[in-house]
């Protein structure tokens, strides 16, 4: 079980978790208290063996084959000694296997989620918490002390440097981040419930701001076959969306069409659903309201935006993912995640009337608002 070490500096005392209903109720409490402290302690470390494996390519080494410590150090012109250390910690978190000849294995799910030989890998996402998130989030105090983000000290950014010029500052740093952020969804998105969440059939022509790699709307096609659909974002990303769409079925290609935009400094398109998913919380009240104005503004009567956002519950202090991402979009963004009523005030400020929103079993939550 997992031990807690507790007492006065000379006697440590050790409390196995099988033991605790021994204890006085307020000594069971301390223990457990403990133990959460420690596994916080180390929270750190275990993402640092996740990340260092990943960056070092270990993973990709042991996609066709397990591996002693050795044939890996020299195949990535390692240390063997540190190279063990890690893969007997990675043994440890169940990344890896350690087979009774000493060898190492990676498991099939492994295979799908680490390998770059896998299209379904989230290396990107990895990468970029590894060399951008985890940089930032070092800077918390200052964020936390500011209420700003946190990139110019983390990056040494000049004065005229956005956000989003940081993260996309080269063509190749762009695909990777929006490969990680589309294998990343794969992975933990559940679309159906999303779009099951309200009766959207009415709506013919959906846009999908700031849609990315266009999953969303890939995704849409498949569950309703006589919609069309527009992607808008940015030039330099539906370059990379093209490239994915390529992939799709004939049937769903045609349906997406992409759209350049800059949705700060240009008006939107006609369409009689809006879709913003995970676009809102990364910007101000201020911000977000004109986004949403543009959207009003583009709605026909009866037509409608619908957002799909972690919603908070009223105290702001659960789900454990949303107040964790509400202090990400502190230090990496201007925005925040918010709560029903922040999101209803913010939607009646603009216009719209007929607000609905539905809490899902997955990680985002869905709003209906309907002009």
């Amino acid at each position: 079980g997992i031990n807690a070490e507790y007492g006065d500096n000379t006697t440590p005392v050790i409390i196995t978790l099988s033991k605790m209903s021994e204890l006085p109720q307020e000594s069971t409490d301390e223990a457990k208290y403990l133990t959460n402290v420690v596994t916080l302690l180390n929270g750190f470390r275990n993402s640092k063996v996740l990340f260092a494996s990943a960056r070092l390519g270990l993973f990709g080494e042991l996609m066709s084959a397990p591996k002693s410590a050795q044939q890996l150090a020299t195949q990535l012109n390692l240390s063997e000694d540190g190279l063990e250390r890690l893969l007997n910690a990675c043994v440890a978190l169940d990344l890896l296997k350690k087979l009774p000849n000493d060898e190492y294995e990676l498991p099939s799910s492994g295979k799908k989620l680490l390998c770059p030989q896998s299209e379904t890998n989230v290396l990107g996402y990895i990468h970029h918490s590894n060399e951008t998130l985890y940089k930032l989030w070092e800077k918390l105090e200052f964020s936390v002390k500011s209420g700003k983000h946190c990139w110019r000290e983390a990056f040494q950014l000049k004065e005229d440097q956005g956000i989003f010029e940081q993260l996309y500052r080269s063509k190749e740093d762009l695909r990777r981040f929006l490969q990680g952020m589309r294998s990343f969804a794969l992975q933990t998105m559940n679309y159906d419930a999303i779009f099951s969440a309200f009766d959207l059939s009415k709506y013919k022509l959906w846009s999908d701001v700031g849609g990315a790699t266009g999953i969303l709307m890939v995704n849409a096609c498949k569950k309703y076959p006589n919609i069309q659909t527009q992607v808008l974002d940015l030039p330099a990303v539906l370059e990379i969306t093209e490239e994915y769409l390529s992939k799709e079925e004939e049937e769903v290609r045609k349906r997406v069409n992409l759209v350049p935009l800059d949705f700060f400094q240009q008006s939107f398109p006609s369409s009689d659903l809006f879709i913003l998913s995970r676009i809102l919380h990364d910007w101000t009240d201020e911000q977000v309201i004109g986004i949403l104005k543009k959207v009003y503004d583009a709605l026909p009567n009866g037509g409608g935006v619908l957002i799909a956002e972690v919603l908070l519950n009223e105290n702001r202090t659960s789900p454990y993912w949303g107040t964790i991402q509400n202090l990400n979009m502190l230090v990496v963004t201007e925005g925040k995640e918010r709560n029903w009523s922040q999101f209803a005030s913010l939607l009646s400020a603009v216009g719209f009337t007929n607000l609905s929103y539905k809490i899902t079993s997955v990680q985002l939550d869905v709003i209906l608002a309907v002009k």
